[in-house]
């Protein structure tokens, strides 16, 4: 491994395992065999990488930015642009040709000219200007995504109309208030279930309802009935639809 230290990891579609580390590294798990690959001008954390299995990959440096990664020739390059200067990076995610990056002034949409250069930067003014934890795009419907905020809890962006709807009833339960939860991460289930990874609540697990197309009900997962540690940061549905939990300490 390039450190011992891990923030992020992601399998892409061709089964290659990318481990992002806090010291601004980034190691690639490939036909059984780890291959760090040094990022000489940061060591702040990789926030996050992607990859469709192409060969190619994006990740995010905390305070650097924007990286893009050749998976064959296990090179790399920082992408900047003007607008992105003087922003802290903690997400990424993609929808077909853009990048959509979660910053320290809320969420950005980046259109890349190949991999060596960002054609366009916009800020997606439908999202608060706040620290953006986690985008999660959105089960069977393309273009939508689940953004969860550090202090305005959640939101639920849709990219081809340009609009966001913020997840705001709090009459669900009087244990906590959605509207101004620290959401670091969200996973769906088939049926529409959200469950929401907290910043010192827990997991905050909201029901849907089909009929109305709302929350209707929710259970809050903390240490008085089992949880570990009340602080989570990722949330993992494995095969057998059992979750994993990772907790800070």
């Amino acid at each position: 491994l390039a450190e011992d230290f891990i923030t992020v990891m992601h399998v892409s579609k061709d089964g290659t395992l990318w481990i992002g580390h806090n010291n601004g590294d980034i190691t690639l798990y490939e036909n059984e065999e780890f291959i760090p690959l040094r990022i000489s001008e940061t060591k702040s954390p990789i926030a996050a990488i992607i990859s469709n299995g192409n060969g190619h990959a994006w990740a995010v440096s905390q305070n650097e930015g924007l990286i893009s990664i050749d998976q064959k020739a296990k090179s790399y390059r920082l992408v900047s642009h003007k607008k992105l200067r003087r922003k802290l990076f903690y997400t990424l995610a993609s929808d077909e040709d853009q990048l959509l990056a979660g910053t320290s002034e809320g969420m950005v949409s980046i259109t890349p000219a190949g991999t060596d250069s960002i054609a366009e930067v916009s800020r997606i003014s439908k999202i608060p200007m706040t620290n953006i934890n986690c985008i999660v795009p959105r089960k069977g419907i393309n273009g939508d995504f689940w953004v969860g905020t550090e202090d305005n809890g959640f939101f639920l962006y849709s990219k081809s109309s340009d609009r966001s709807r913020h997840i705001v009833d709090n009459s669900l339960c009087l244990k906590f208030d959605i509207q101004w939860e620290n959401i670091r991460d969200i996973e769906e289930e088939p049926n529409g279930n959200l469950l929401l990874a907290t910043w010192g609540n827990g997991v905050i697990k909201l029901f849907y309802a089909p009929e109305s197309q709302s929350f209707v009900d929710s259970y809050n997962f903390t240490t008085e009935n089992g949880l570990s540690n009340n602080y989570v940061r990722d949330i993992l549905c494995d095969r057998e639809s059992n979750y994993w939990f990772a907790t800070y300490g």
